[in-house]
């Protein structure tokens, strides 16, 4: 059995480069996993709190950073292209840099004021050059994934896994407050782009001169990304961190600590299994889609198995959320564990569903993304505004919220699979 398993994957592309990214991503993980019960011991709830405000600023900024453009680098159909869009990414991701320096220069006390945290001013300067690094690590990434280079994408991850536990236990240890889990945050973000960055600059196809005129061109033929898919991002992103400002008005950095830790373990069965397979499905269904006419096949194959491996770990959770993180992390982290409780239905709709919904980016159909995202958006506000107007508990909130994003997800999957054939492929033939 063993050995057809192998023989299977062998002659399998799809599953070959699958088990190449899921290993990587296995072996990050649990450096992750058996690091976290030491760095959450040794930092307090509002040092995460503070973190976490940090990556939520931070998210917030780094999807206008190339303006989404960098998704179609797998999309294009030519290399030539391909090559074009990942230098007009690059420029805009140097030029966005510059703006937000300036921006965060003149504004940073406001900021600061907005998210009700003294501590974070100090950091903020640091937010332009990590949304710059996180914009340029996904345009290599992606051209990566174009290219096929899965190996250099797991040896990627598992460096982050290692630099950031690494960093942040000694500086913990020496320094008391959020320094060491921003800096190991940073490093993390800068030597793997650095890394990547290295690879392509030794290739050939990648040292071409690109015109204005050329650049121009594939601005415009891909302008659906900036168009649609930038404010879907962006408002996807909003929706993900409302809890955070939800959270952080309410109990303050501490319980947005909580939270945070919460997202973090929630996240890890998708950081260890749905974002390699995705990574994969991505560069499989958009040959299959140009090619074949349709991905459906791919698609249903990927949604059983993310289905059917995601069940049972968030099944725990839900069961005895409280119970785990207590005895992983120490008694001061156990409401984490409530609100992982909370999420688990959520986070398992966002593991199966989240890589498959690049069908709408492969389809060129990037507006349909937009309308659903200001539709959970909506969904979120009105949840929100509800809370507040009538006094309904947190925690409450949180389950209304889990709930009803759970089934947007739902949508988002219904309609994603429509969009899995080609209705120009036979018009082509």
């Amino acid at each position: 059995m063993i050995k057809r398993i192998l023989n299977k994957v062998r002659k399998s592309d799809f599953l070959k480069h699958t088990v190449i990214l899921t290993s990587g991503t296995a072996i990050a993980q649990l450096i992750t996993i058996f690091s976290a019960p030491v760095t959450y011991r040794i930092y307090q709830p509002d040092d995460y709190g503070t973190l976490g405000l940090f990556m939520t600023a931070s998210s917030l900024i780094s999807v206008f950073s190339t303006l989404q453009y960098h998704n179609a680098i797998i999309t294009a159909e030519k290399d030539e292209d391909a090559i074009s869009v990942t230098f007009l990414s690059i420029y805009l991701s140097i030029i966005f840099t510059i703006i937000a320096f300036f921006f965060v220069i003149i504004f940073k006390s406001g900021i600061s004021k907005f998210f009700g945290n003294k501590d974070l001013i100090k950091w903020l300067i640091f937010l332009p050059f990590s949304a710059c690094f996180t914009g340029l690590n996904l345009i290599f990434s992606a051209l990566a994934t174009r290219k096929r280079k899965f190996k250099l994408l797991s040896g990627n991850r598992i460096i982050a896994a290692i630099i950031v536990p690494t960093v942040s236990i000694l500086i913990g240890i020496s320094l008391k407050g959020p320094a060491g889990l921003m800096v190991g945050l940073l490093v993390s973000q800068v030597l793997p782009t650095i890394l990547l960055i290295r690879h392509f600059s030794r290739n050939s196809d990648f040292t071409l001169k690109h015109s204005p005129q050329e650049l121009i061109a594939v601005s415009k033929k891909y302008r659906n990304f900036p168009l649609y898919s930038l404010p879907a991002s962006w408002i996807n992103n909003f929706s993900n961190q409302l809890p955070v400002f939800l959270l952080n008005s309410i109990g303050g950095s501490r319980v947005v600590g909580l939270f945070n830790l919460s997202n973090r373990i929630l996240g890890l069965p998708s950081q260890l299994i749905s974002t390699a397979i995705g990574e994969t499905f991505r560069q499989r269904a958009t040959k299959d889609y140009f090619q074949n006419g349709s991905c459906r096949k791919i698609f249903l194959n990927v949604l059983m198995i993310l289905a059917i491996v995601g069940f049972f770990p968030f099944l725990l959770v839900a069961f005895v959320g409280p119970e785990l993180f207590s005895f992983a992390f120490g008694k001061k982290w156990i409401e984490a564990g409530e609100f992982s409780q909370i999420f688990s239905v959520l986070f398992f709709f966002k593991f199966v569903v989240s890589p498959l919904t690049y069908t709408t980016y492969i389809s060129n159909k990037q507006w349909i993304g937009l309308l659903t995202d200001i539709l959970l958006l909506s969904t979120i506000l009105i949840i929100m505004w509800l809370a507040k107007f009538y006094n309904i508990h947190y925690k409450t909130t949180l389950l209304i919220y889990s709930l009803s994003y759970s089934s947007l997800y739902l949508l988002s999957l219904w309609v994603s699979f429509k969009l899995t054939n080609n209705p120009n492929h036979a018009s082509k033939n």
